[in-house]
Parts: C-alpha cells; sequence; structure tokens
C-alpha cells in the first residue's frame, strides 16, 4: 500500500499550511493589543509601569507595528496564492490590502488626535497623519486603476469578475460606497483640513472618518464576493459557447 498521501488530501493539507503563517501574525497583533490599551489603566495600579509608559509604547509599537503590517500583507498573500480564482492570483492584491489597512489605520489615529482636544487645534501630528492619509488614498486609488486594468486585459475569468464591479450587479456598491464614501469623501474632507479652505465642523471631520473605515470594509467585501472560480471548461467548449468554429 502507496504511504504517500493522495493528491486529495495533499490538496486539502496546503490550505491549513498556508494559513498558519496567518493565524500566528493575528494571535501576535491581539496579544500586543491587549497591553497597548490597557497600559494607562495598569500604569495607575502598578507605579513602576507607569514610571516607564513611554518606553513600554516604544517597545510595543516596534514589536506591533510589523505584525500589524505582516497581517495586512499575508491577508492579501494568502487569497493571492489561489490560482483557481484569477481575480485573486495577482500581486496587486496585497499591495490593495497594506495600502487600505494603512489608510484606516491613519485615519483612526488621526481621529484619535483630532478629538481628543475636542477638534479646537490642528497640530503637527494631526496635519503629518491628514497627509500621510491623503498620500495613501491617491496610493491605493492608483493601485485600484491598475488592479482593474490588469483583470480587464487579462483572461475572460479575470475580466468577468472586474465587469461585474465597474458594470455588473456590484457596481454601485463599487463606486458609491467604496470610491464615493470610502475615497473621495476622506480625501476632499482631510484636504479642506490641511490646506485650512474651509472650516469644517466637527461632525463632517467624524462622517468622514466613518466612511473611510466603511470604505475599508467595503473594499474586502467587494473583492472576496468576485473572486469567482476559474472556468473549468475546454477551449473548444469555451469557444463553441461564443459561437467560434474549432479548428483542432
Amino acid at each position: 500500500m502507496n504511504s504517500s498521501a493522495p493528491p486529495a488530501a495533499a490538496r486539502r493539507a496546503a490550505p491549513a499550511e498556508a494559513d498558519r503563517p496567518f493565524f500566528l501574525l493575528a494571535a501576535l497583533h491581539a496579544a500586543l493589543a491587549v497591553p497597548l490599551w490597557t497600559l494607562g489603566w495598569l500604569g495607575k495600579v502598578w507605579k513602576p509601569l507607569q514610571e516607564k509608559a513611554k518606553t513600554f509604547r516604544v517597545i510595543l509599537a516596534a514589536v506591533g507595528i510589523p505584525v500589524n503590517l505582516g497581517v495586512a500583507i499575508y491577508t492579501g498573500v494568502l487569497l493571492g496564492v489561489l490560482p483557481f480564482r484569477p481575480f485573486w492570483h495577482t500581486w496587486l492584491l496585497p499591495a490593495l490590502f497594506t495600502a487600505s489597512a494603512l489608510s484606516t489605520g491613519g485615519v483612526c489615529l488621526s481621529a484619535f488626535e483630532h478629538l481628543r482636544d475636542g477638534g479646537k487645534r490642528v497640530n503637527g501630528l494631526v496635519r503629518a497623519v491628514g497627509a500621510f492619509h491623503l498620500t495613501l488614498i491617491l496610493v491605493e486609488a492608483g493601485i485600484w486603476v491598475a488592479y482593474l486594468s490588469t483583470m480587464l486585459n487579462g483572461t475572460p475569468d479575470m475580466a468577468s469578475s472586474a465587469n461585474i464591479l465597474i458594470n455588473g450587479a456590484l457596481a454601485p456598491v463599487f463606486w458609491i460606497v467604496m470610491v464615493g464614501l470610502g475615497l473621495t469623501i476622506p480625501f476632499v474632507v482631510h484636504a479642506l483640513q490641511l490646506t485650512r479652505l474651509v472650516k469644517l465642523p466637527q461632525a463632517v471631520f467624524v462622517l468622514s472618518i466613518a466612511t473611510a473605515l466603511v470604505g475599508g470594509w467595503t473594499l474586502r467585501f467587494l473583492v472576496l464576493s468576485v473572486g469567482l472560480p476559474q472556468m473549468l471548461a475546454s477551449p473548444s467548449f469555451q469557444q463553441a459557447l461564443e459561437g467560434i468554429k474549432y479548428i483542432p
């Protein structure tokens, strides 16, 4: 009896092996988040921790930032290694997920700094984070353009998935929610805030934060939704469907 694993079992085991680094990074992310958020409270209980709070924050940030980036990047890598999902099978997917993760993280940081003092002043950190977020929105938009262009000029499976986003069933969600609410509104609000052309009410800034987070979630929802499986058909069958005579 052959002791080697059958091909079906090997195929089932492959995703499990690929999942392990992701779950390890996610566990580290959760483990680092707990002390980071409870550092202020623990400092009141344990005085030495309060005295060294800044040092601990630097250590947690030095470890946590690479781990958080790893979670964002590896999510795209995990999907991108699946050749039978052509819309995901590109290096642009990890780049898109990373840009979106940095953008939503930046807007949360900007919100924290802006709301901490009631929006009374816009300090250097808020300006730097706002400029960083504006840049990431442009980067994310550029990756979307490259992504959809690559898909539309790729295989029929890739083009079918891209067309669902651009002018298909999910087009309203893509253009209104993801592009309009998730990218355009935060970009305009942050640009006006940084240039001080118009003094915006606090509610408008909070709304832009909410729309940016909704856009980040919608991006992932759309990418997962249009990841159609590869069409399992011979060239002759596909050409027959298209009314083209196949000559072997």
